[in-house]
């Protein structure tokens, strides 16, 4: 039986300021790159947020009582977690947190590097 996963990619231009989403299935020969000059390449997590949009790599990421941002550790996608009440950063894997949390995707690291920058250094009034 053959594997027809998609693996999904987006890239941020940094000339266009936009993302281009591509795919690669297990069938296919190769890739097709924007013909832009491109910032790193952002896997699709598998995951949806509470609305139905896809989790990628490097998405901030909202739930009631914090905010995370995603990334790739070692072997799975992981959180870091800044929680609203100024309490210790922490983190953990975001399968936990997608099955615990009803999370929504609020930006990225590349549109939204202003937001991020208040997470961390916990300005509550976002």
């Amino acid at each position: 039986m053959e594997n027809k996963r998609k693996i999904k990619f987006r890239t941020f231009g940094k000339q266009s300021k936009k993302f281009h989403y591509l795919s690669l299935s297990s069938t296919q020969g190769g890739w097709v790159f924007p013909d832009e000059e491109r910032e790193e390449y952002q896997q699709f997590t598998g995951f949806l947020d509470k609305l139905g949009k896809k989790i990628y790599e490097g998405d901030i990421l909202e739930a009631e009582t914090f905010w995370a941002k995603v990334d790739w550790v070692d072997d799975g996608w992981e959180v870091s977690i800044y929680p609203k009440d100024g309490s210790k950063e922490h983190g953990g894997r975001l399968s936990t947190y997608v099955e615990r949390y009803e999370l929504e995707v609020i930006g990225n690291v590349f549109e939204s590097k202003d937001l991020l920058l208040k997470i961390k250094t916990n300005e509550n009034q976002i």
